[in-house]
């Protein structure tokens, strides 16, 4: 296998990322659209807690495949080796997300979402509007 089709495989890597964030941003908006109609129901706790516990039940489900592809692209890459043709700043900037970059940005995105489902009082938002 030749350098060029191993970056065809680690682009490969990179787009299948993309559709795990989309997967991310679609539910995230979801769930902060459905709380930001500010109706009656949005003030319940039960709701608050399921729409968490589902939440959290598919961050797990997101973040472990990202990895995976994060250890995909990496094995790849390592197949290039010190002497590929391809230029060290090609190869660095499709490794600039390490496994500690995606588990601190994530985390930090499931925080506000969290936080936007308990600490934001939506219905409150609505009647002032």
């Amino acid at each position: 296998m030749d350098s060029l089709e191993i970056l065809g495989f680690v682009f490969d890597r990179k787009a299948e990322m993309n559709v795990y964030w989309n997967f991310f941003l679609v539910v995230s908006t979801a769930i902060i659209a459905t709380l930001a109609t500010g109706k009656e129901f949005t003030d319940s706790w039960a709701l608050k807690a399921v729409l968490t516990v589902a939440f959290a039940m598919f961050v797990v489900s997101n973040i472990f495949p990202m990895l995976s592809i994060i250890d995909q692209r990496d094995a790849l890459l390592d197949l290039l080796g010190e002497n590929s043709e391809l230029s060290v700043a090609l190869i660095e900037s499709l490794t600039w997300l390490d496994r500690c970059k995606l588990i601190v940005f994530h985390l930090s995105a499931d925080v506000l979402v969290v936080l936007g489902i308990w600490v934001v009082p939506w219905s409150r938002i609505r009647e002032k509007g």
